[in-house]
């Protein structure tokens, strides 16, 4: 399993996600703020799990904007996209439809399969987001 950075803000949430990826021999990291994950971004990863909803400094959440910054800094193709809102998960498909999205609330199964399946393909291809070579 790669290196899998999870953006997720809620710890109920991202640290089942770190305990599952490690789990499975993979090398997972938390951003739970949007700073963290710009931060994180200049680091080479081979996946990208991203809660949609992830709130600001400020404690607003910017649902597609949070999409547009992280999608300037990755590879779209490297991240998967969490969310509970259909209407965000049409937006996402539409303006990214290579970027899986995941609906919550999911089955952990279902995201070790889209993950792997994303990994394998950043890996088989040797494309890694901007900060990575």
């Amino acid at each position: 399993m790669p290196n899998i950075l999870i953006i997720e803000d809620e710890p109920s949430i991202a640290i089942p996600l770190r305990d599952m990826l490690a789990h499975d021999n993979g090398m997972p990291v938390i951003a739970g703020t949007l700073e963290d994950a710009k931060n994180e971004l200049g680091k080479p990863y081979d996946a990208i799990l991203l809660d949609l909803n992830l709130p600001y400094n400020d404690g607003t959440s910017k649902g597609m904007a949070t999409m547009e910054i992280v999608s300037t800094l990755a590879d779209p193709q490297s991240i998967v996209v969490f969310t509970g809102y259909e209407e965000q998960a049409e937006d996402v498909r539409t303006k990214w439809p290579d970027t899986p999205v995941i609906m919550k609330p999911y089955a952990v199964e279902a995201v070790r399969e889209v993950l792997y399946i994303v990994a394998t393909e950043v890996m088989a291809t040797g494309i890694l987001h901007e900060g990575g070579s």
